[in-house]
């Protein structure tokens, strides 16, 4: 994976540019409905991913066409992000998810405990980040519902 940034141009089905370390899903009928893949290598024309149900396959343009393979932004643990999750950081900080691309992943502060999106202790506010931050930052989805949340609702429990 290694995180290196690609000048050869590569691209997902609806024209994002993909880098090695980027999630991706398959978005068409043709592609197996599944976890989250992960460009491994790039290629001069064609892309190598690591999918975790069916292992390492290369790809050339029209099967990334065929498949509808898409970049999207995964958490620490290759779940994708979506609007409105609650996400916590290695320090245990929440957040919620407030705006979501294939590039990147805003999270709002605010309404968590006075985290600073700065960095710190205090003021709120929202951050985005890119693949590369969600990996430096540790986010990992904690919304209650999700696999493994150690949210849950009070009176239930």
């Amino acid at each position: 994976m290694g995180g290196s940034f690609s000048c050869s141009g590569v691209r997902d089905a609806y024209g994002g540019y993909l880098e090695e370390g980027d999630y991706v899903e398959c978005t068409t009928t043709g592609g197996a409905k599944q976890s989250l893949g992960r460009v491994k290598y790039i290629h001069e024309d064609r892309v190598t991913f690591q999918w975790p149900l069916f292992g390492t396959y290369t790809y050339t343009d029209s099967d990334i066409r065929y498949y509808g393979v898409s970049k999207v932004m995964g958490d620490r643990d290759g779940y994708k992000f979506k609007m409105d999750q609650i996400v916590e950081l290695l320090d245990g900080t929440e957040a919620w998810v407030s705006l979501y691309s294939p590039q990147s992943v805003t999270l709002n502060f605010s309404q968590m405990g006075g985290y600073d999106a700065g960095g710190g202790s205090g003021g709120g506010g929202t951050r985005s980040y890119s693949q590369r931050d969600v990996e430096a930052y540790g986010l990992r989805i904690a919304s209650a519902g999700f696999r493994g949340s150690r949210r849950q609702c009070t009176t239930c429990a």
